[in-house]
């Protein structure tokens, strides 16, 4: 991996964090892990954290329908 921000190509940890997804035109804040650089901070989503994120979205949406 490397950081868009910084160029970090070596140091990176997952965390937890609150980030937003808009869906249907409806906003939805999502806790779930990110990938963060540990050089400057910056955070991005690698592509096995997306799935997760898209099932927390989901999940939501079907509850507010409700």
């Amino acid at each position: 991996m490397i950081c868009f921000k910084c160029g970090n190509e070596d140091s990176f940890v997952s965390e937890k964090r609150d980030i937003f997804q808009i869906f249907k035109n409806k906003t939805y804040t999502i806790n779930t892990s990110v990938t963060v650089c540990c050089d400057c901070k910056n955070y991005f989503i690698a592509d096995g954290q997306l799935n997760n994120i898209l099932r927390k979205v989901r999940s939501q949406y079907e509850k507010s329908k409700d």
